[in-house]
C-alpha cells in the first residue's frame, strides 16, 4: 500500500520537495537554431484526417528547411491524398505491405538527410511555431530528445485534457525543472537525426524507446512546454480503454525485453523511471495485491479497521464500476477518477497479458 502511495502522490512530493535544492535547471534558449528539419508521419489508414495533417505542415512557421515525409502502408485512399500533395515540402514512402509502425519508421528514415527529425502522428496537429520551439533546444548537446506539450481534444472538439492528463502534465513540469524528464508523446518529439538507432521490430512504444536511449547515454530529455500540439482523443472510458491495452502492452514489452538495455546511466532519470513509469506499470498487481491481503487480514484478525479498509476498497471499486457504466455518473469527480484509474490498470493487466502472449499483433502498429 506504501509503494503504490508513493508512486501517485509520494513521488510528485518529493519532487516538489527537490525544487527549492535543486532550481530550475531548464535552460533558457534563444531561438535562433534552425538546423534542417523533417517531420516524418508514420500512417495507416488516415483518409478522414490527412489532408487536415498536410495542410497542418504547410502552415508550419519554421525560418530554417523543413519538409515532411509520409510513410504509408494505407489501403484505405490515404496514398491517393498524399500522391496529388507531394511537392518540394511533401514527399510520401508506400510501404507494399504492413508491418507495424517501428518498421515503418526504421524505413522513413533511411530517407532522412536532415539534421533534425521531428516524429509525429496523423492526427497531431501543431501550432505555427510548435517546430522552432521543438528544435531549439537540441542545440545544447546535453539534451538528446525534446518533447513538446499535447493538448487533447475530444472528437467534437472540446477539451480532452481531464484531471489524469493534468496530473500527468504536473509531473513532466517538475521532474523538467530537475533537468530531464522521462514521459514524451510520439506524436511531437524531436531528435538528432545522426542519433536515430533503428527500432526492435514490433516495438510497441517506439516513443519511450528513443527517449530512453537517450537517456541511457547520458542526455536528458526536454519537456518543451512551448511546443505546442493538438490531438483529438476518445471522448470516453470506453473508447479510451484499447488505446491504453496497447500502450500497457508496449510498457510491459520494454520491462520485459528491453529495459537492460534501456535502463537510464545516471540516478535522477533512473529514479524518475523506476518513479513515474515502472512503478505505475506495476500498479495492477499493487492493487490486487492490496485487495487479496486485506480480505485475508480480515478474515483471519476481525476487527473494525481490517473491515473498513476492505469496506473503503469495496466502496471504492463500486464507485469505480458506477462511474465505468453510467456516462451521468462519470461526470461527477467522485465517480469520474475512481472509474479511470481502475479502467487503466485493468488495461495495464491486460496489456501484460498481450504483451507475453501475442506481444506484436493486434494494436495496430
Amino acid at each position: 500500500m506504501l509503494l503504490l502511495g508513493y508512486t501517485y502522490v509520494g513521488y510528485p512530493l518529493l519532487l516538489l520537495l527537490l525544487q527549492p535544492v535543486s532550481g530550475d535547471r531548464t535552460e533558457p534558449h534563444d531561438g535562433g537554431h534552425f538546423p534542417s528539419v523533417t517531420m516524418v508521419v508514420a500512417v495507416h489508414n488516415e483518409a478522414s484526417i490527412i489532408a487536415e495533417k498536410v495542410q497542418n505542415c504547410r502552415g508550419i512557421q519554421y525560418p530554417g528547411e523543413f519538409t515532411c515525409l509520409f510513410v504509408s502502408d494505407s489501403t484505405d485512399g490515404t496514398d491517393s491524398v498524399l500522391e496529388s500533395e507531394t511537392d518540394g515540402q511533401i514527399s510520401l514512402l508506400t510501404l507494399p505491405e504492413r508491418r507495424g509502425k517501428s518498421y515503418a519508421l526504421n524505413r522513413a528514415m533511411e530517407q532522412v538527410d536532415s539534421d533534425v527529425v521531428i516524429f509525429s502522428d496523423a492526427n497531431t496537429m501543431y501550432e505555427p511555431s510548435a517546430v522552432s520551439e521543438l528544435v531549439a533546444p537540441l542545440a545544447d548537446d546535453r539534451i538528446g530528445c525534446v518533447t513538446g506539450k499535447l493538448e487533447l481534444r475530444t472528437l467534437d472538439g472540446t477539451s480532452g485534457e481531464g484531471l489524469y492528463w493534468q496530473y500527468e502534465l504536473s509531473l513532466r513540469r517538475l521532474e523538467q525543472s530537475l533537468g530531464t524528464t522521462v514521459s514524451v508523446n510520439g506524436g511531437v518529439l524531436a531528435i538528432r537525426a545522426d542519433e536515430f538507432e533503428p527500432l526492435p521490430e514490433g516495438v510497441l512504444v517506439d516513443d519511450l524507446v528513443i527517449a530512453l536511449r537517450q537517456l541511457r547515454r547520458g542526455r536528458n530529455v526536454q519537456y518543451q512546454e512551448s511546443a505546442i500540439a493538438t490531438e483529438r482523443t476518445p471522448s470516453g472510458i470506453d473508447d479510451e480503454f484499447t488505446r491504453r491495452v496497447r500502450i500497457g502492452a508496449g510498457n510491459y514489452q520494454v520491462l520485459w525485453r528491453l529495459a537492460g538495455t534501456l535502463f537510464p546511466s545516471r540516478a535522477l532519470p533512473a529514479i524518475q523511471f523506476l518513479s513515474h513509469k515502472v512503478l505505475r506499470w506495476l500498479g495492477p498487481w499493487m492493487l490486487t495485491s492490496i485487495l487479496l491481503s486485506s480480505l485475508l487480514l480480515a478474515l483471519l484478525e476481525p476487527s473494525v479497521p481490517t473491515f473498513a479498509i476492505v469496506g473503503t476498497q469495496v466502496i471504492g471499486y463500486a464507485f469505480a464500476l458506477i462511474g465505468m457504466k453510467s456516462r451521468v455518473a462519470r461526470s461527477l469527480p467522485v465517480f469520474r477518477i475512481p472509474a479511470y484509474f481502475v479502467s487503466m490498470n485493468v488495461a495495464l493487466a491486460l496489456g501484460c497479458f498481450h504483451s507475453s502472449v501475442a506481444p506484436t499483433t493486434g494494436f495496430g502498429r
